[in-house]
């Protein structure tokens, strides 16, 4: 099994910016990309929107600006329009607050796509710039929604006091519109007098969104060369999160802005899709032998960056570093150098000397920026590690103990996973690379990215919950680089295609720079690869259960398109019946006994539902019937695993 390539896109004659080549491969029909680029980052983005049109639409941006829609439908007229402004504000100070060149890359990624797409584009400037910056805006909605929910504390007045402003400014009368403020609270006190409506109670508890935060989950480790078996530094992650449409159209880039930008000294190649120009922020490697992942935290410390400058997106602060740093302490000096918005972990190693350091990041914070000594080898999840950044629980008064944490999760189950997967990890990296001959490389390296093990019950095998996979595990990479960077023999990429899902599941290709040349190829010896592969039964299971998820978490119309927005009930019955036959077909082929997590899964929707069928005034009693039945096997498992 070899990838197979295809044609090379370059820019027509007067369109290219940067110079840019998009290069096609199949793998079994499943499509991919290289993108090697040399030039300024605008250029790049410009080429990128350009070469990479029609795969943008049809791409991770619709589903993003979906989520948006839908995380700001509430059912209310009013409320739609000022939440909707109230983002829009946000978004505009994110991306006001950037750096000019960022922002001169973001227009031009626009500029680039609208060339290509003509009057048949899809997406305004606005909704570029929405998608681009989503993932720091929905960091500060999160935690302007959780400071909110303490109401009349003094920070939620805080938050109350910013929403109240970006409402106003959001909106289409501008900073003297004022009018905006009393339909604000009209719309509040007419909220609050619907939590004494009992059928709209039952109507708001259907699940018809989940939380953002239900679905952070990304898992990396890192170790130096002594540590391997091949003498090669290797650092790895997971990439988690619900945008299904990340895989459509997997990008590995190659690029390169020295001579172009004053502060570049590295080529760097990394992971990405269509769409995002900063894919040395998911994971990457430079050709300094840096390799960097990002992990993303929730914060009720967040900052905005209104009327002020230097602030960075968390993905394009590691792109920085990839693209300007050779050490350890120059990533770290990067990060310190410009303002945070959210709360974030920045896992970088070095080739070089064998060590690896997390870089720990909470904007509205005191450090705002917070390292881990360097260690041969670390791991990494979704939770704060330093004791600067750890929460604070002794606090006089409540609201203190709330605010005082750095990063929260939203439920204690989600606390929990995110410690057991480091644990399993630090458990499987002590074990591969101990003694005189470290067994950890690629093929271990892919195993343990897509591991179903759970730690907290002594590794017993679970589909998914406290796992390293998850339903919602879209794609992993593996950088693995040599120590002696004058001649950095075995340099490699390697990213999952996601032809099949959970992602970590799915092939993982193997690329090599050629830092001098400029180019990207498939490594020499088996450039395709995957994890022991499970039992047909139980992978079936788990792709029936991915698509019951995906079902649920982003529904789409008869036609597979986003609905814009949440379900009406009778969209949502269709969903939910598509989503429990989903479930059905996962408990049935999950091989080897019960599997408590796929019950809890079905039994938690028909929960929902039937709470969903009383507010429609419909029968709810067959589905609390088979609520309780899988609440009855799930009673019987108490005592077990």
């Amino acid at each position: 099994m070899q990838p197979v390539r295809g044609d090379t896109r370059r820019p027509p004659a007067g369109q290219a910016r940067a110079d840019s080549a998009l290069t096609a491969w199949t793998l079994d029909g499943k499509p991919f990309f290289t993108l090697v680029q040399k030039g300024a980052f605008a250029d790049c983005c410009h080429d990128h929107g350009y070469l990479l049109a029609a795969e943008l639409e049809t791409g991770v941006f619709p589903e993003i600006l979906d989520t948006i829609a839908a995380d700001t439908d509430t059912a209310s007229d009013t409320l739609d329009r000022l939440v909707d402004n109230l983002y829009r504000a946000i978004t505009a100070d994110v991306f006001g607050a950037c750096d000019p060149a960022f922002r001169q890359g973001i227009d031009a990624l626009h500029d680039g796509y609208a060339a290509a797409m003509g009057s048949a584009a899809r997406f305004d400037r606005e909704q570029v710039r929405a998608a681009c910056v989503a993932i720091d805006a929905g960091n500060i909605a999160t935690g302007l929604v959780r400071r909110l929910s303490r109401w009349g504390s003094a920070s939620a007045g805080g938050a109350l006091a910013y929403a109240l402003g970006a409402m106003r400014r959001g909106g289409p009368g501008g900073d003297d519109d004022l009018s905006v403020v009393g339909e604000l609270f009209q719309a509040i006190v007419g909220r609050l007098r619907l939590l004494f409506d009992e059928e709209q109670a039952l109507r708001d508890r259907a699940p018809w969104r989940r939380a953002r935060l239900a679905t952070m989950g990304c898992t990396g480790f890192a170790a130096g060369p002594r540590l391997t078996a091949e003498g090669l530094a290797l650092h790895a992650r997971t990439f988690d999160g619900a945008f299904f449409a990340w895989n459509a159209w997997p990008v590995i880039a190659l690029i390169d802005e020295r001579g172009s930008v004053p502060e570049a000294r590295h080529a760097f190649v990394a992971a990405g899709t269509a769409g995002l120009v900063y894919p040395g922020g998911i994971g990457g490697l430079n050709d300094a032998g840096l390799s960097c992942t990002l992990h993303q935290m929730s914060t009720t410390r967040f900052r905005t960056g209104r009327r002020e400058s230097g602030f960075a997106i968390a993905p394009m602060v590691q792109q920085r570093i990839l693209r300007e740093a050779s050490s350890l302490d120059e990533a770290v000096a990067i990060a310190r150098s410009v303002s945070h918005f959210g709360a974030w972990t920045i896992l970088v190693s070095d080739a070089k000397t064998g060590q690896a350091l997390r870089i720990e990041i909470s904007a509205d914070h005191d450090p705002a920026v917070a390292t881990s000594a360097p260690a041969p080898w670390l791991a990494q999840s979704n939770h704060f590690l330093a004791d600067a950044m750890a929460e604070v629980m002794d606090k006089a008064s409540s609201d203190e103990r709330f605010f005082a944490n750095a990063h929260f999760t939203p439920t204690f189950g989600k606390w929990l996973e995110t410690r057991a997967r480091k644990a399993r990890v630090e458990a499987r990296m002590t074990d591969e690379t101990g003694g005189s001959n470290p067994s950890l490389d690629t093929d271990v390296a892919i195993n343990l990215l897509a591991d179903h093990d759970d730690a907290m019950i002594g590794g017993g095998l679970r589909s998914f919950g406290r796992t390293i996979v998850k339903a919602y595990g879209q794609m992993v990479s593996i950088a693995r680089a040599a120590p002696d960077r004058s001649a950095p023999t075995g340099d490699a990429f390697w990213v999952s295609l996601g032809e099949v899902a959970p992602g970590p599941h799915s092939a993982v290709v193997g690329f090599a720079p050629d830092w001098a040349a400029g180019t990207l190829a498939p490594v020499a010896e088996r450039p395709v690869r995957r994890a022991q592969r499970l039992s047909d039964a139980r992978r079936g299971a788990l792709g029936a259960y991915v698509a019951a998820f995906r079902t649920s978490l982003r529904p789409q119309d008869a036609d597979g398109r986003y609905l814009g927005g949440k379900p009406s009930l009778d969209q949502a019955a269709r969903l939910a019946e598509q989503a429990l036959a989903g479930l059905d077909r996962a408990i049935a082929s999950w091989e080897g006994g019960e599997d408590w997590a796929l019950r809890y899964a079905r039994a938690r929707l028909l929960v929902a539902w039937a709470l969903a069928a009383e507010a429609a005034r419909a029968d709810a009693a067959p589905r609390w019937a088979a609520a309780e039945a899988d609440l009855s096997v799930l009673r019987a498992m108490r005592g077990g695993p």
